[in-house]
């Protein structure tokens, strides 16, 4: 259109989704976990049900985030971190005991119990995620957007 063509910060971070989308591995589940309602919700149960204490907003996007990647700073959104074996071992240790099969969660979600049965959903993705990524020596990339 005749005008310069130029990048805003997160249109870098938009195309390393879309690049590790492509090239990354297929993960045994897909899940998207919303920030502030899905999360909140995980923290919950894990505390009332469980006894542990855990923000997994943190867990998955730590406050000492290097940027491992060399992409423009990015003021706000995407956010991306890349958790590696140690913080993905932590991750898993705090959900160790935590187990529901598909039954009890689907019957939970089709219950009075849908907001646990979010979070279990999610708690059981994540951790299926984890063992993969552990399993296969790999690190995981994780995206807020």
């Amino acid at each position: 259109m005749g005008n310069p063509y130029s990048l805003e910060d997160y249109h870098y971070g938009y195309a390393f989704i879309g690049i590790c989308a492509t090239l990354g591995e297929t993960l045994p589940q897909t899940q998207e976990i919303k920030l502030g309602d899905i999360t909140d919700l995980i923290n919950q149960t894990v505390a009332k049900d469980y006894d542990i204490e855990i923000d997994i907003e943190a867990e998955l996007f730590s406050a000492d985030y290097a940027d491992p990647f060399p992409l423009p700073l990015i003021a706000n959104f995407p956010m991306i971190d890349l958790l590696g074996k140690k913080r993905l071992e932590h991750i898993a240790s705090l959900f160790a005991k935590i187990h529901k099969t598909e039954d009890e969660i689907e019957a939970m979600l089709d219950g009075d119990n849908d907001e646990k049965g979010f979070a279990c959903e999610a708690i059981m993705g994540l951790k299926e995620n984890i063992d993969f990524y552990l399993k296969n020596g790999l690190d995981m990339v994780v995206f807020c957007h």
